[in-house]
């Protein structure tokens, strides 16, 4: 699979992530720093991720360029508890995130919101069509460590054909935008 989210697709590697996931946004370009504060202040907002916001921001208006939007909170269907086997793409483009060795979909765990828990060996989500073709992105994540990282580092997301591309967290990361 070329794009991966919540690890390393490899064979004798383990630099999963040990952790939640509760939003990922991939931009096909560098967003210009008005637009990337709005998209910051909208995730703020949702996730509460600090305690004040420039401008309380209720729904994502930079849409423009949008490749992917993963949203635990676009997940219907789920309890908690339950594999995540379909994370659908919100940006319109249907780059569902897919996987048999499922994570789980956790319920009220980051702000009232659910997200997907990786817990490491193997439990990675896979889009089958490598989505960063693009030589510059913006890339956003909501996440949050739940452990330790099984192979040192919490891989995040990850592409493995050209261009290569992989966002680690290390143990000591707490959540990352």
């Amino acid at each position: 699979a070329p794009f991966i989210v919540g690890g390393v697709y490899s064979t004798g590697t383990n630099a999963t992530l040990n952790g939640d996931i509760a939003e990922v946004l991939v931009y096909n370009s560098v967003l210009p720093a008005l637009d990337r504060q709005s998209v910051e202040d909208y995730l703020n907002t949702k996730y509460a991720i600090f305690t004040s916001a420039n401008t309380p921001v209720s729904t994502l208006s930079v849409t423009g360029g949008l490749k992917i939007w993963l949203k635990a909170d676009a997940i219907s269907g789920l309890s908690n508890g339950d594999g995540v086997s379909n994370w659908p793409d919100s940006s319109g483009n249907g780059n569902n995130a897919t996987q048999s060795i499922l994570p789980k979909y956790k319920t009220n765990i980051l702000n009232g919101k659910p997200v997907v828990r990786f817990g490491g060996l193997g439990q990675v989500n896979q889009i089958l069509t490598p989505i960063l073709t693009m030589s510059n992105r913006t890339v956003l994540i909501v996440t949050t460590q739940v452990g330790a990282p099984p192979g040192g580092a919490h891989s995040l997301i990850y592409q493995n054909v050209s261009p290569y591309y992989q966002l680690y967290a290390n143990s000591g990361s707490n959540i990352l935008f």
